[in-house]
C-alpha cells in the first residue's frame, strides 16, 4: 500500500508517534501547509480565525477561584495557604513558579490590587472575562506591524 506524505503523517498522528496531534494535522491539511514549513500554533490559529480555548478556560477558572479565595468564601485556611510563606531553607536552583505568578502575569496587577478588586463581585466577573479572553487570544491585542 502506497501513502503520500500527508496520509502517512495522519497515520503517525493516529498511532501517536507524530510530533503533531491529530487535530493539528487536520488543520495543516485544511490549509494545505506542509509539516516541513514550520508554522507556529498561533500563526495557524490566526489564519483560521480561532482562539486557544483551553488556555482561556484555564485562566477563567483560576481567576474565579482566586476571587473566591480572596473574598474569604473558601475559608481562612485557603487564604492562609495562598498568602503564607513556608519556613526553612530554599532549595538550590531557579525558584519554582507559583500559582499567583500566572494570575499576576495575566492581569498585570499586583496581589493587593487584585485582592481589593475581587471584593466587588460584579466588577471582578467583568475583569475575569476581559483577562481570560486576552489570555485565550494573545495576538488580538497586538498590531500587525510588530
Amino acid at each position: 500500500m502506497l501513502l503520500n506524505a500527508k496520509q502517512s503523517t495522519i497515520l503517525l498522528a493516529v498511532d501517536g508517534r507524530s510530533r503533531y496531534p491529530f487535530g493539528d494535522v487536520c488543520w495543516l491539511m485544511l490549509l494545505s501547509i506542509s509539516w516541513q514549513e514550520h508554522h507556529t500554533n498561533d500563526s495557524i490559529l490566526t489564519e483560521l480565525g480561532l482562539e486557544r480555548e483551553l488556555m482561556g478556560r484555564l485562566a477563567k477558572l483560576k481567576l474565579q477561584y482566586f476571587g473566591h479565595i480572596t473574598r474569604g468564601s473558601a475559608g481562612q485556611l485557603a487564604l492562609t495557604v495562598l498568602e503564607g510563606i513556608m519556613e526553612g531553607l530554599r532549595h538550590q536552583g531557579r525558584p519554582r513558579r507559583q500559582w499567583i505568578h500566572d494570575i499576576k502575569e495575566w492581569t498585570g496587577c499586583e496581589y493587593i490590587q487584585l485582592k481589593e478588586m475581587s471584593q466587588e463581585r460584579a466588577q471582578w466577573r467583568r475583569k475575569i472575562s476581559e483577562w481570560s479572553s486576552a489570555v485565550a487570544n494573545p495576538h488580538r491585542g497586538r498590531s500587525t506591524s510588530e
